[in-house]
């Protein structure tokens, strides 16, 4: 059973998620992003049978900062 969700942060309504989630039995397969102000963060988890993490991934880019290299 998959499934999508979507929210924003209570006290700071520029924080944004959405998350895809598949259920697997005892464990589960999910991706998302969260939107902030000046940010970008996406980020994939999977768990095993028992709800064991197996593999974790998070990516953060912003205005000017992140992972990927800026041309200029």
């Amino acid at each position: 059973m998959e499934r999508t969700y979507k929210w924003e942060h209570v006290d700071t309504p520029l924080i944004r998620n959405e998350a895809a989630v598949q259920f697997l039995g005892g464990g589960l397969t999910a991706s998302g992003v969260q939107y902030g102000d000046g940010y970008e963060a996406t980020w994939e988890l999977r768990a095993a049978e028992n709800w064991m993490t197996e593999r974790v991934s998070v990516h953060v880019e912003g205005d000017g900062w992140g992972a990927k290299p800026q041309a200029g």
